[in-house]
């Protein structure tokens, strides 16, 4: 991805930036750790940040990049902090239960994105459930870290428990300013360091 590269070589030309402390700097990247995966307008990549390994997901305008967050692996652990663990539990409720839990941590404009599904506000997520219980019946989606949060990113592993195969994932997103959830983005697989 260009976009991307042209952040790493000239990081001052990112929009928002999401650090792992409030001082933190896109001067402190010092590269790329591994190859770019991505789809729709987003992206993850490991950097090297202030020596240590991080996750770098990022929102690609062009050729542009309209936010980057730099954050450390998720530990171990479980998805317990809100608005992540409702949006989780939403995923194992059938339609009226689940929209009755997503209403108040769900944005109305709020979209959900993954590489073969996207939906806005809580009846396009809710969309988005169906159709993946509809694909993969008697599958469960269980949280597999606890949750990063930086500002307002969060970041965490889940892996998909189905009958034929299990996956690894992870979900990104963004918390506006009023508590609920305006960004999940889900990635698939896992993505290794070279």
């Amino acid at each position: 991805m260009a976009a991307l590269q042209a952040f790493v070589d000239s990081p001052e030309n990112a929009g928002t930036f999401y650090g792992p402390e409030p001082e933190s700097s896109v001067e402190d990247i010092e590269g790329l750790a591994s190859e770019v995966d991505g789809h729709h307008d987003l992206v993850r990549a490991w950097v090297r940040y202030q020596g240590e390994l991080h996750w770098l997901f990022a929102q690609v305008d062009g050729d542009a990049l309209e936010w980057v967050a730099i954050v450390p692996p998720a530990p171990d652990g479980q998805v317990e902090s809100e608005p992540a663990r409702s949006y989780m539990d939403a995923w194992e409720l059938p339609a009226e239960e689940r929209v009755a839990l997503l209403e108040p941590v769900w944005g109305a404009e709020a979209r959900y994105v993954d590489p073969g599904a996207e939906g806005v506000g809580v009846e396009g997520l809710s969309q988005v459930i169906d159709d993946f219980d509809a694909q993969f019946p008697r599958t469960e989606l269980l949280p597999a870290s606890a949750v990063v949060t930086q500002g307002s990113f969060i970041h965490f592993r889940w892996v998909m428990d189905a009958t034929l195969f299990n996956l690894d994932g992870m979900d990104i997103g963004i918390v506006g300013p009023d508590g609920r959830l305006e960004l999940i983005v889900g990635f698939f697989g896992g993505l290794e360091p070279d």
